[in-house]
């Protein structure tokens, strides 16, 4: 028989969720009725008691976070393409890298992978294709 793990933080209920979250308790049950957030259900009927899990909700919480954004580079557009070219090259030597520890199984496998996204994309560029409509002047 398999058992959900638990921690040792008690469950809350809507209010004391919603007082965690820095929110109204009715922006909380919509937010559950939209199943914007993480929250455990007691039963199906409509009034089963929802609950929620302490450590699931500081985990939604920093998934939402949102990064800023990088400041504007101060470097010339010949050095921000030096920059690129750096940073492609590395890419490339840590893909060498880590192709060479492939076995020749997972080398195959990785190459079929890659011919069958290939085909695709060329798939979607012929489906894509719009008709040159000035083509007749």
């Amino acid at each position: 028989m398999n058992r959900i793990e638990t921690n040792k933080e008690p469950l809350l209920d809507t209010e004391a969720a919603a007082r965690l979250l820095n929110i109204s308790r009715r922006t909380l049950e919509a937010w559950v009725r939209q199943r914007r957030v993480p929250y455990v259900k007691f039963g199906t009927a409509k009034n089963s008691p929802t609950r929620f899990q302490p450590a699931a909700l500081r985990d939604w919480i920093e998934a939402q976070q949102i990064m800023p954004a990088a400041p504007a580079s101060k470097a010339s557009p010949g050095q921000q393409a030096e920059n690129l070219r750096a940073l492609f090259s590395q890419w490339e030597d840590d893909d060498a890298a880590r192709v060479a520890a492939l076995t020749p199984e997972q080398r195959a496998a990785e190459d079929a992978q890659w011919d069958a996204i290939q085909r695709n994309i060329e798939r979607s560029h012929i489906a894509l294709r719009v008709p040159d409509v000035t083509a007749g002047e």
